[in-house]
């Protein structure tokens, strides 16, 4: 079975996740999208062990994360941290796709470090 979330606006912080998102504990794979910020909170705030707590309190069942990611510098967001700590509580991660957002930093130097932390990337990378 799939499941859709419609958000009513483009993007949603990792606080409104947090406090409107509903659980849903039989997800066990989920595909997203993960950017550097937005409006309402236009920088990364939250640890990427807070961020995976959140995410696995919304998903409990969570085994498979498949994502896309918008980079904007090494911590913004914190995109290596968030992987390792996803497979260090047992929950494989792909990443589908890499696009950065400033010269700060280039996609071809993000794919190096995920594939040297051995991380599992998809055909769109």
């Amino acid at each position: 079975d799939q499941v859709f979330y419609f958000s009513r606006v483009v993007g949603m912080t990792i606080s409104r996740f947090e406090s409107t998102f509903p659980v849903l504990p039989h997800v066990c794979e989920l595909s997203a999208i993960l950017g550097p910020g937005h409006y309402e909170e236009p920088t990364w705030v939250h640890s990427a062990q807070e961020f995976v707590d959140i995410l696995q309190c919304k998903f409990p069942a969570l085994a498979l994360l498949s994502m896309q990611a918008t980079v904007e510098s090494s911590s913004n967001p914190p995109l290596l941290d968030i992987i390792r700590t996803l497979r260090d509580r047992g929950v494989r991660v792909m990443v589908t796709g890499v696009k950065t957002t400033s010269g700060r930093v280039k996609k071809k130097n993000i794919l190096e470090s995920l594939r040297a932390a051995g991380i599992e990337l998809g055909d769109g990378c």
